[in-house]
C-alpha cells in the first residue's frame, strides 16, 4: 500500500499458491482413504497452470489492472510429513501482464533432525551438531521427553533451524536452570552464521524461549513465569 493524499492506493501484490504432492481420495463415502503420489513434474505443471488462470482473473479487477503481482508456488507435504511443504517457484508480473512470462526457481528444502536411519541431509556437519547438542542436554536432563528440529535449506546452505525440546520440568527454578543450560550447550554446539529458534515447552504450555539471529554469536533467552 503507499499513501496518495489522505487515502491508501494498491501498489502491488504477493500470492501464494500450494499445490498438493498427495491426491486423497474415497472410493466409497464411508470407505478408507486412498492416496497418490503426484509426481513433481505435475506438481510444477499444475501449479504454473493455475498461476496463469489466478492472474488472468485478477487482472479483470480494475484495481489490479496495473500493479505488480508476485506469484509463489509451493508444494504442499503429505498429512504425515513432519517437515511440511515447501517454495519451489516464484515470478513477478509486472504492470499489466495477463499471463506469467518467466518462472525462476526457489531452492528450498526442509529436513527433520535427528535424521533417520534411511535419510541422507544436505549437511552431515549439521546433522551431527544437532545430535551432539541433543545428546548433551539430555545427557545432563534425562528425563526429557523429546528433542527435535527443523531446518530449512536453501541452495543446499543451511537457512534457519527451529528447534523444540519437550520437557517434564514445572518448577520455575529447574526452567530457569534448564534454560541457561541449553543457552551455553546451543553456543557451543549447534551450526554458526544461521537463525536458530529454540522453543522449551511441557504439557502446560511454552516456558522459555532462546533465539539467535544470523551471523549473532549469542543466543538470547525469554523464561515465561508460571502461576
Amino acid at each position: 500500500m503507499t499513501q496518495s493524499g489522505k487515502s491508501l492506493r494498491l501498489s502491488g501484490m504477493t500470492i501464494g499458491l500450494g499445490i498438493n504432492s498427495v491426491d486423497y481420495y474415497k472410493k466409497t463415502a464411508y470407505g478408507p482413504t486412498y492416496e497418490t503420489d503426484i509426481s513433481d513434474a505435475q506438481v510444477k505443471k499444475q501449479g504454473k497452470a493455475i498461476a496463469n488462470q489466478v492472474i488472468k482473473r485478477l487482472r479483470q479487477r480494475r484495481s489490479l489492472k496495473n500493479i505488480p503481482i508476485i506469484i509463489a508456488l509451493y508444494k504442499q507435504a503429505s498429512d504425515d510429513s513432519l517437515v511440511g511443504g515447501n517454495f519451489f517457484a516464484y515470478s513477478m508480473n509486472d504492470d499489466g501482464e495477463t499471463k506469467v512470462a518467466k518462472w525462476d526457481k526457489i531452492n528450498q528444502k526442509n529436513y527433520v533432525f535427528p535424521l533417520q536411519s534411511d535419510k541422507k541431509g544436505p549437511s552431515q556437519n549439521d546433522a551431527d551438531s544437532f545430535d551432539n547438542f541433543k545428546s548433551e542436554i539430555q545427557g545432563f536432563f534425562p528425563n526429557l521427553s523429546g528433542v527435535t528440529a527443523q531446518a530449512q535449506y536453501t541452495d543446499g546452505s543451511l537457512s534457519g533451524m527451529n528447534i523444540s525440546i519437550t520437557t517434564q520440568f514445572y518448577s520455575q527454578t529447574e526452567i530457569i536452570s534448564f534454560t541457561q543450560y541449553i543457552q551455553n550447550a546451543a553456543q557451543r554446539y549447534l551450526p554458526a552464521n544461521a537463525p536458530i529458534d529454540i522453543t522449551v515447552s511441557s504439557t502446560e504450555g511454552i516456558q522459555s524461549f532462546l533465539s539467535r539471529k544470523q551471523n549473532e554469536k549469542k543466543f538470547s533467552a525469554h523464561i515465561f513465569n508460571s502461576y
